[in-house]
């Protein structure tokens, strides 16, 4: 048995409140699965994964073909849950994880290293830190393919989207690599809580001046969370303390994969597939993966002078058509399971030279993010429903307070301004009062003022009232006056008197 150390922390972030992250911590095997779904349904199967690999590999594997044969029995475990609960329905996990072989015969023992999805394991060796496995997702394809870099893969907004996950279909294909047991490797498992926060050469850092692996695996995920914790973040560090001699420190740190089937390599149909090389330190390699090929191996150095430079990106897939000169490469599309299943839940992206907040409590930063979104999007849409309310209500004053109308107050005729029926708030008022009386109208005209005939102008409705009511027609008397004479007889002395009294007759003169 081989001599081992080791520590693991988990935490669910400053951003999640509940942790779908497991982790496997055992003296044969160690692994960090990561959960996805729904409903806690995440939770369930990277518990139901660490459950299996920590049972079937705790005593170490007989062999490679036995190691992977674990990950299928976790994958259809996990499927079949899935199948039988509604409510777990398309949940998965990604895996990674390190067991111990039993030594065969002539071959000692050895790790073999398994993976499927997003979390990671990397190789920490004479001061440099190397990125084993191959990341399953959209955006490391389009690293493979030189569409992005690997920082701008950290902050892709499609960096959740995994290309291969446990459980989603009913069969998986594991990345598979078998590695010497040598003294003075550490290995860091890790979920991409992780590696989505904090750099490659920030990841060195820590690895190279902590010695504990238990605080190691504690100062990752801090740094993490310092860095927005925006996901769960779980780590796993593994120290080999006897085991064979380490190689030359001047040679390159090459890891070739033992694809796990037979056939051919086991790439998703999107992904490049790896050519051919020689074996880089003794591990088995019935089909081999150099960093050429996958653009995910990262080697980071303490000593810039020992960096070594990217080569450009990997040939087309097998079959395509003969590249074109300066042709753009296409970017690579999505299966229709990860693209409708193997999504994991969105994470904000971290806003590059942000300085980050301190940590606080738990639940009081889990609910702030959301609580922010929130008001955001409330107070646009108040600001928005204020202004389809302020127009609404000066369009009807508009129309309500324009035209002029002849109607009765009482029974006086006035002219109104405004529409005769009023709306809400909005009544006509009065902008005329005339001499006429209802009781002075004839009923032709009563009936027509009370039709309510809307006019633009009040010229116009006065002259209409005008045409309905015309003034009223002058009536003039004429008086005459008619004298008659009577003779009266005055008994004088030789003298007749005369008096002619008058008579007032008055004729009405005719219309």
């Amino acid at each position: 048995m081989p001599e081992l150390r080791w520590g693991a922390t988990t935490n669910p972030g400053r951003v999640r409140s509940e942790n779908e992250d497991t982790f496997v911590a055992e003296p044969m095997v160690f692994a960090v699965a990561d959960g996805m779904g729904g409903h806690q349904a995440g939770e369930v199967a990277s518990a139901l994964a660490a459950s299996i690999i920590r049972d079937r590999l705790a005593n170490g594997s007989v062999n490679e073909d036995y190691a992977v044969a674990v990950v299928n029995e976790v994958n259809a475990a996990i499927h079949g849950a899935a199948r039988v609960d509604a409510t777990k329905s398309g949940m998965g996990t990604t895996l990674t994880a390190l067991a111990v072989l039993n030594a065969q015969g002539d071959q000692p023992e050895q790790l073999v290293l398994l993976n499927v999805g997003d979390s990671r394991t990397y190789r920490f060796r004479l001061g440099r830190l190397q990125r084993v496995t191959v990341d399953h997702s959209y955006v490391q394809e389009l690293v493979a393919t030189g569409h992005i870099t690997m920082e701008e893969a950290r902050t892709h907004p499609r960096r959740n989207i995994v290309t291969r996950a446990l459980g989603i279909e009913p069969n998986v294909r594991t990345d598979m690599w078998t590695l010497p047991i040598v003294r003075g490797d550490r290995f860091v498992l890790c979920s991409d809580g992780l590696v989505d926060e904090v750099p490659d050469e920030e990841i060195l850092d820590l690895v190279a001046s902590i010695e504990d692996p238990q605080t190691l695996s504690q100062q990752l995920v801090d740094l993490a969370n310092r860095h927005g914790g925006r996901d769960n973040v779980t780590v796993v560090v593994l120290d080999v303390l006897e085991g064979a001699e380490p190689p030359d420190p001047t040679g390159e740190m090459q890891v070739d994969p033992s694809w796990a089937a037979t056939g051919g390599p086991l790439w998703e149909p999107n992904t490049l597939a790896p050519p051919t090389a020689p074996s880089g330190d003794g591990s088995a390699s019935t089909g081999t993966m150099s960093d050429a090929a996958t653009g995910a191996s990262f080697i980071a150095s303490r000593d810039p002078s020992t960096m070594p430079t990217m080569p450009p990106p990997a040939a087309p897939l097998p079959g395509a058509a003969p590249e074109v000169a300066d042709a753009p490469i296409p970017a690579p599309t999505l299966p229709a399971a990860a693209s409708m299943q193997a999504v994991k839940d969105p994470m904000p992206a971290p806003q590059p030279g942000s300085t980050p907040e301190p940590m606080p409590a738990p639940k009081t930063v889990s609910s702030k993010p959301r609580r922010r979104r929130l008001t955001g999007g409330l107070a646009l849409f108040i600001v928005v429903l204020a202004a389809i309310v302020i127009v609404t209500v000066t369009l009807i004053s508009v129309h309500e307070r324009s035209g002029y109308y002849v109607g009765f107050k009482g029974d006086t005729v006035v002219v109104y301004k405004g529409q005769p029926e009023g709306f809400l708030w909005f009544h006509p008022t009065v902008n005329q009062v005339t001499a006429l009386d209802r009781n002075s109208l004839p009923a032709a005209a009563i009936a027509q003022i009370e039709q309510h005939v809307v006019f633009d102008t009040v010229d116009e409705a006065v002259t209409n009232l005008q045409l309905v009511a015309p003034p009223t027609t002058t009536t003039t008397v004429v008086v005459t006056t008619t004298s008659v004479a009577a003779t009266t007889t005055v008994p004088t002395t030789g003298a007749t008197a005369t008096s002619t009294p008058e008579t007032t007759t008055t004729v009405p003169s005719g219309p």
